[in-house]
This record gives C-alpha cells, structure tokens and sequence, in this order.
C-alpha cells in the first residue's frame, strides 16, 4: 500500500486529511510541533483503519527538524504540505523576526519538502502532492 506524508497533522484541516487516507488504506507519516497529539491520531488511525502511522514531531521553522522531515519524505507517495500559518496582524506591527518564521514555515519548509519528494516521486511515477 502507498504511504502519506502529511504536515500540519495534529489538527484541522491536516488530522482531517490523514483520517481521509486512512480510511483508503494508505501508511502514514504525520507531522506538526504537537507530539501528543500526533501519538493520539497516530494511535487512533492504526487502530480504527489498521494503517501503519508514525508521528514525527518537528517544528518546521527549526531547520534541524525541517531536515530530519525532508529525510522521511522521499519514501512517501502522497507529500500534503498542509502545516502553515499567519501572523494575525499588520506588516507594521509584527517583528522581523515573526516574519521571518512564517516565511520559513509557509514558504521555505513546503519547498524544502517538495525538493527532497520529487526526484524519488517521479521515479515512481503515480505519486501526488498537495
């Protein structure tokens, strides 16, 4: 069966996409800063769907766990960059340094992923990104 690597999995929208794909069957890696609730999902997902569901806690904007992310990507099938955020205010009254985190986590961190997925992803042919 095919794999999913999705970040952004410990809530929302990305908890609702894993429970999607495991529902059709397919593995899963799942990705968010939150490690207890992606045990939780992971745990509910192998138990409710019989997937195999491994939490990986990173933090996307430290580039140390964007890495060891971009390392377990090229084994997957299915690459969701769902993980992102925004600031929640004006351009004027955020720090450089808020802007650059949402830059790393809605910017950097999708193409970092994409770049460690695609050379493997087209090799096999039928993989998806979303």
């Amino acid at each position: 069966m095919s794999s999913a690597l999705v970040t952004g999995a410990s809530y929302g929208i990305g908890a609702d996409i894993a429970r999607a794909l495991a529902r059709r069957g397919h593995d899963l890696v799942l990705v968010a800063r939150s490690a207890e609730a992606l045990d939780r999902l992971a745990a509910g997902l192998a138990s409710d769907h019989g997937v195999t569901a491994r939490a990986l806690p990173a933090d996307l904007t430290v580039e140390a766990d964007l890495e060891r992310v971009a390392d377990a990507v090229p084994g997957a099938d299915i690459l969701v960059n769902n993980a992102g955020a925004g600031l929640g205010t004006s351009f004027e009254h955020t720090s450089w340094a808020d802007e650059q985190r949402m830059l790393m986590l809605n910017v950097v961190a999708p193409t970092r992923l994409l770049h460690a997925a695609l050379p493997a992803m087209l090799g096999r042919g039928n993989e998806r990104i979303l």
